[in-house]
């Protein structure tokens, strides 16, 4: 309960509910077992049943086979529970023992009339009795219709084969028919159902299980795109600044190439906490951090930015803005990685419409063409992609080679998207994805 009185809400844990599925799964078990066992009654109703002059030899035999099929009818209801989360047909090891078992169910209702003293003296519900208890066995793996059809099948052929010999009897034995078909169709049905109850929790821990394993792959994922943003503007600063470095050396200027090595050494260590952030799951992008530090890394690099941030602050929603620095972050990195830009633009503004959308615009000169394909090419903008659809955006680029320039357009809403809502269009006539990936 909390301080103000409220009761907390408290979710089980994975734990629990492999607990709770075990005990529901044993309950449903033991609870079919124990119903089994009503076929013992029978036995015990055909021993008291019996005359006291008649010889004991066929009442006896028949206590025996009604014992020995009961247990048969456990071993089996065992197979089919174990079964019916894995479906399976009857190995062939177990066949011959299944064709043992149905004929010694027909062996026991056709001693039973020889122990009872005739057709018409209670033969035709034990008939009933042990054909539905035969068919519960196996009623968790078979359809609902079956099991059920199966008591008043049974009682229908038994009152038709006694017809002509019961004579004045026959209302009353068919009566009994209808009587015991209806209440073991409903009680077999009831072996069915807890069946069906079975799949229903087995199909809900298979989905708990994939759901599981879901939320290990979307992590993964995350820590591979964002180890991929955080790497790719890391590397790319170290590249320029170990280049600058190099090149302060060969001209005499030991200072300054020290200066830049000791700034590799902080973006290095840096890149170390990043990358424990990113493990962790706290790792955030901060739009306007990400301005400023792309602003810095352009400079370093010897390209002239140019940064108009036209937003009013306050107005982006803060996971649009964490999008949009990742976008700017990835931007920026294929600025430095893959042209020879000498200058580059970076504009945020509001689009008006009936949605208010930012727009985020990056620009650079100096086109170059990749020296190689190592198969990762495009990892980048697919990830801004993915990272724009999430928040209900999108991205274009487009290539001028009279110009020279590569524009990148990220279109975003002000506020997170509703789940199904249409992702935000790029400006007019900009190219898609496909056209082109750098």
């Amino acid at each position: 309960m909390c301080a103000d009185g409220r009761i907390e809400a408290m979710s089980p844990s994975p734990g629990d509910l492999r607990r709770s599925t075990g005990r529901f799964v044993l309950y449903v078990h033991w609870s079919l077992y124990v119903l089994l066992l009503v076929e013992l009654s029978a036995a015990v109703l055909v021993a008291a049943a019996t005359d006291d002059g008649a010889p004991p030899g066929p009442a006896l035999a028949l206590a025996v086979a009604v014992v020995l099929h009961t247990a048969g009818n456990l071993a089996w209801m065992r197979w089919s529970l174990h079964t019916v989360r894995h479906p399976v047909p009857v190995p062939r090891r177990l066949r011959p023992l299944l064709a043992l078992w149905v004929l010694f169910t027909l062996a026991t209702v056709l001693l039973s009339p020889v122990a009872l003293g005739g057709l018409a003296t209670g033969w035709p519900s034990v008939a009933v009795i042990v054909t539905s208890l035969s068919m519960a066995a196996f009623a968790p793996r078979l359809p609902w219709w079956l099991v059920t059809a199966t008591p008043v099948v049974t009682a229908a052929l038994v009152t038709a084969v006694l017809a002509p010999v019961l004579g004045n009897e026959l209302p009353t034995v068919a009566g009994q028919m209808v009587a015991v078909s209806l209440i073991y169709a409903f009680f077999v049905a009831s072996f069915w159902l807890s069946g069906w109850m079975l799949r229903v929790m087995y199909a809900l821990d298979d989905a708990r299980g994939q759901s599981a394993q879901l939320a290990i792959a979307e992590e993964r994922l995350r820590i591979s795109r964002d180890l991929h943003d955080v790497f790719g503007r890391t590397l790319a600063t170290v590249a320029v600044k170990s280049e600058l470095a190099a090149e302060l050396a060969r001209r005499g200027r030991p200072e300054r190439a020290a200066d830049e090595m000791a700034q590799v050494r902080r973006i290095a260590d840096e890149a170390g906490k990043e990358v424990r952030r990113v493990v962790a799951g706290v790792r955030g992008s901060d739009l306007p951090q990400e301005l400023v530090g792309a602003r810095s890394l352009l400079s370093s690099a010897g390209i002239e930015c140019v940064l108009s941030n036209q937003l009013p602050e306050g107005r982006v929603a803060p996971e649009v803005g964490a999008v949009l620095g990742a976008v700017v972050r990835e931007a920026v990195t294929n600025v430095i990685r893959h042209s020879r830009a000498r200058s580059a633009r970076i504009t945020l503004r509001l689009l008006d419409g009936p949605t208010p959308a930012v727009e985020l615009v990056v620009v650079n000169d100096g086109l170059r063409e990749p020296e190689h394909d190592d198969g990762s090419r495009g990892n980048g903008l697919l990830g801004m992609t993915e990272r724009l659809a999430a928040v209900g955006g999108g991205l274009s680029h487009r290539i001028d080679p009279d110009a020279d320039t590569f524009t990148l357009t990220a279109v975003a809403p002000l506020a997170t998207a509703d789940a199904g809502a249409a992702p935000a269009a790029p400006p007019a006539g900009s190219p898609t994805l496909a056209e082109g990936v750098r």
